[in-house]
C-alpha cells in the first residue's frame, strides 16, 4: 500500500500542478519510470495537454530544478533550503544552486496581521504594542515581520505566520511522501538519499518551522546561554505576546555582515575580534550547549558596534545528545592531530555504512584526505574546504551520518565564510584548535570521566533488563506461529503495475469479444424488442462491444508499446 494514497487522490489538482511543472522545466521523463501515469489517470490524461517550456534545454540541470521549485510554492522552496543545508545527500552543485532559492512574496494585508494578534493574544493589539509599522520589514511564504514598540517604548519585531499555509503545506507533503515512495521503487540508486526519510525529517522541520513555540523556546536557550557575554547579542523573547502563530521579539539595531562594506568608516569596527567572536560562539553553542544556530549566514550576523555582534533568525536549529558531542569533539580532535585510526573508528562508530561497505577502499582515500592537510600548518588549513572533502568522501562510500552533524558541518564551514568577509586572512583553525584542546582535556578530568561511566552503566543495565524479555517474547511468537519476517522488494511495483494492465485490456478485449458474438446470435435469432425488423439489444451489444475495442485501442497506442 502506498503511503498517503487516499490523501494524494483528494488533492489530484495540486497533484497536476506538480506534475506539469516537473514537465515543464524538462523532467518529464522520469515520470514513466516513476509509474505516476498508471497510478492516476486522470493525471495522464492531464499530462498529455503539457510540455516542455522553450529554452530550458540551455540551463543546467540543479538550475532548472530550483526553478522548478521555486514555481511550486512554500513548500518546495523550504525543502530546497533543507537540501541545501545535506551537502551529504547532493552533490555540491545543487547545494549551491538551492541556496539561491528566493522565499519573496507579496505580503498579506495589515488588517489580517491585527486579526491574528487580537486572535492569538486574546488583546486588541493596540492594547499591548504602543505602535505597529503598517508596511512588514519583510514577507516570506510562511510568515512576514513587523517592526513595532511596546507601551514602555521598547523595540520590537512580530513574526506572523500567513494565513492558511498550514493546508497548503499538509497537501503539500501528503505528495511529497507518494514521491518519495514511487522514486524508491523505481530508482533504487538513490537508496542512499532514502527519500522517505528525507520527507519525514523535513515535514518535522516544516512543522517545527510553523509553530512559533519551537523558536521562542530555542531564542529563550540562547539568549540565557549568552547572557553574560557582552559581546554577544541574542534578541529577547517576550513570551505574553507570543503564540504558535505569533513571536515577538527585541529589535537588534546593527549592519549585517553583507552591508558591512559600506558601513565601515562609521562603525571603526574590530574586524579581527568579531571573527572570532562569532565562530567561538557557534562552537560553544555545538560543544557545550549541544544547540547551535543551523544557519549562521552573513544575513543573520549583525554587527552592532566596535566589538559587539548579535544573532537573528533562529528557525534553524541543530540538535545534539551528549554522547554525540563527545564523539564529535573526539573527531575534530582526530582531524586536528591527524590521527587516522581513530578517526574512521569514531567515524563509524556516528555514521552508518548503506549496504555493503569497501573498509579497505574507505580507509586508504581516509589516509588520503589527511594526508592532504598533514603537512600545513594551522594558517594554512582551510576547515570549509576540508570538512567539505569530508562530506564527498561519506557520500562516496555510501556513509550515513545523522543530519544534525550534517547541519552542524554546514554551520561550521558557514561561520568560517562569515569570519573571512570580516576578516579576509582570518582562519578559523586559531579559535578551533584551543576550543577542542581545552574540551579534550575537560573530558579527561576524573569527575567527566566518573560521569560518562556512570551513564554507561545506567544504559548498559536498562538494555540487559529488557533482553531477557525481548527474548522470550520472540520464542514466544515462534511457539505460536507469529512470528513474521518483513521483506521489502524494490523495483516490482512497476512491472507489476504493467501486468495488470495487461490483464485488464485482455479481459476487456475478451469481453468485447463475447458482446459482437453475444449480439451476432440475438440479431440472426431476431431476439426483441424490435424496430423495423432490427433487434435493438443486439445493435446495442454491436456498440458497447465497439466503444470497448476502441478503449482497448487507444490505451495501447497511447501507451507506445504495441
Amino acid at each position: 500500500m502506498l503511503p498517503r494514497i487516499d490523501k494524494t487522490y483528494k488533492n489530484i489538482r495540486r497533484f497536476q500542478q506538480i506534475l506539469r511543472v516537473i514537465i515543464k522545466y524538462g523532467f518529464g521523463g522520469i515520470l514513466d519510470r516513476l509509474n505516476i501515469e498508471a497510478s492516476i489517470e486522470r493525471g495522464k490524461r492531464f499530462l498529455r495537454l503539457s510540455s516542455e517550456e522553450p529554452g530550458t534545454e540551455a540551463l543546467t540541470t540543479p538550475m532548472r530544478v530550483r526553478m522548478a521549485l521555486e514555481e511550486l510554492g512554500p513548500t518546495f522552496i523550504k525543502l530546497g533550503q533543507v537540501l541545501s543545508t545535506r551537502p551529504d545527500l547532493l552533490p555540491a552543485s545543487y547545494v549551491q544552486e538551492f541556496q539561491r532559492l528566493q522565499d519573496q512574496v507579496p505580503g498579506f494585508s495589515f488588517e489580517t496581521v491585527l486579526g491574528i494578534l487580537s486572535d492569538e493574544l486574546h488583546h486588541k493589539p493596540l492594547e499591548v504594542f504602543g505602535q505597529i509599522d503598517p508596511e512588514p520589514i519583510a514577507a516570506a511564504s510562511m510568515s512576514q515581520v513587523h517592526h513595532a514598540t511596546l507601551i514602555n517604548g521598547e523595540e520590537v519585531i512580530i513574526k506572523v505566520r500567513r494565513p492558511g499555509i498550514g493546508k497548503i503545506i499538509g497537501a503539500d507533503i501528503d505528495i511529497l511522501y507518494y514521491l518519495a515512495h514511487q522514486i524508491e521503487h523505481h530508482f533504487p540508486e538513490f537508496g542512499i538519499a532514502n527519500p522517505t526519510g528525507v520527507v519525514r525529517e523535513f515535514e518535522k522541520s516544516i512543522q517545527r518551522e510553523m509553530d512559533f513555540t519551537f523558536e521562542r523556546n530555542n531564542l529563550t536557550r540562547f539568549h540565557e546561554a549568552f547572557a553574560e557575554d557582552a559581546n554577544i547579542l541574542i534578541p529577547k523573547v517576550y513570551w505574553e505576546l507570543c503564540s504558535k502563530r505569533v513571536l515577538t521579539e527585541q529589535f537588534l539595531k546593527g549592519v549585517k555582515v553583507t552591508e558591512l562594506d559600506t558601513e565601515t568608516d562609521l562603525l571603526k569596527v574590530d574586524r579581527l575580534f568579531l571573527a572570532r567572536k562569532g565562530c567561538e560562539t557557534i562552537l560553544r553553542q555545538i560543544l557545550d550547549l549541544g544547540l547551535f544556530h543551523g544557519d549562521p549566514h552573513p544575513g543573520n550576523v549583525l554587527i552592532m558596534g566596535h566589538d559587539r555582534i548579535g544573532f537573528l533568525d533562529f528557525g534553524i536549529v541543530g540538535r545534539l545528545d551528549p554522547q554525540t558531542r563527545e564523539i564529535i569533539t573526539i573527531l575534530l580532535s582526530t582531524i586536528l592531530k591527524r590521527d587516522l585510526d581513530r578517526f574512521i573508528r569514531y567515524l563509524l562508530v556516528i555514521g552508518t555504512p548503506l549496504g555493503p561497505f569497501d573498509r579497505r577502499g574507505f580507509r586508504n582515500d581516509a589516509l588520503l584526505f589527511i594526508d592532504t592537510y598533514s603537512g600545513l600548518g594551522k594558517q594554512h588549513l582551510e576547515v570549509g574546504k576540508m570538512l567539505g572533502q569530508f562530506l564527498d568522501l561519506l557520500r562516496q562510500y555510501r556513509i550515513q551520518i545523522p543530519s544534525d552533524l550534517v547541519l552542524l558541518i554546514k554551520a561550521i564551514i558557514t561561520i568560517e565564510g562569515v569570519g573571512m568577509i570580516l576578516y579576509p586572512t582570518y582562519n578559523i583553525m586559531e579559535t578551533m584548535e584551543p576550543f577542542v584542546t581545552n574540551l579534550v582535556n575537560r573530558q579527561l578530568q576524573p569527575t567527566e570521566a566518573l560521569r560518562r561511566i556512570s551513564r554507561y552503566a545506567e544504559e548498559t543495565f536498562f538494555f540487559t533488563k529488557r533482553v531477557p524479555k525481548d527474548f522470550g517474547e520472540a520464542l514466544r511468537q515462534i511457539r505460536e506461529n507469529k512470528l513474521e519476517i518483513g521483506f521489502r522488494h524494490r523495483g516490482l511495483d512497476s512491472f507489476a503495475s504493467t501486468l495488470e494492465r495487461a490483464v485488464n485490456r485482455l479481459a476487456l478485449a475478451i469481453f468485447a469479444g463475447a458482446l459482437i458474438l453475444g449480439s451476432s446470435f440475438i440479431i440472426k435469432y431476431r431476439i426483441g424488442p424490435m424496430v423495423k425488423g432490427i433487434s435493438i439489444p443486439g445493435i446495442v451489444g454491436f456498440v458497447l462491444a465497439s466503444l470497448l475495442g476502441l478503449w482497448v485501442t487507444v490505451g495501447i497506442l497511447r501507451s507506445k508499446r504495441l
